[in-house]
């Protein structure tokens, strides 16, 4: 799973050289759950949050650049998503379609606003 050029379990060095410098760091904060830091690096469209464990552990993306592997991009219908990728798990809460990749604690999601895409999410599990 990918977007923007972007896989989950990077490290902060290999973002850096795909995006360049971050407009900002957040402050590294220890994570009594995952029993070890976390932080963040934040660029115009896109959002990296890593772990010193595993490296790059959720991903937002809401620009033009935010294209998946199978060229579902921002924009895009509902309908398309699903016939990319199936009918997925719908939540009519938030409007969105997750899939789960399969033997991982990992998953893709379409965020919908007026039945288009609005942000594309990748995240595992922090448990």
């Amino acid at each position: 799973m990918a977007v923007a050029q972007l896989r989950l379990g990077l490290s902060e060095a290999e973002v850096r050289g795909l995006l360049g410098s971050p407009s900002s760091k957040s402050q590294p904060q220890t994570d009594e759950a995952m029993g070890g830091t976390r932080w963040t690096l934040v660029y115009p469209d896109i959002t990296v949050e890593f772990t010193e464990s595993r490296g790059a552990t959720r991903i937002g993306c809401m620009g033009p650049a935010c294209v998946t592997p199978d060229s579902v991009r921002i924009g895009v219908s509902r309908q398309r998503v699903k016939r990319v990728y199936g009918p997925g798990r719908y939540d009519s809460v938030g409007e969105t379609l997750t899939y789960f990749a399969r033997g991982s604690d990992c998953a893709l999601t379409f965020v919908f606003f007026s039945d288009t895409v609005g942000t594309i999410k990748l995240a595992c599990d922090d448990t």
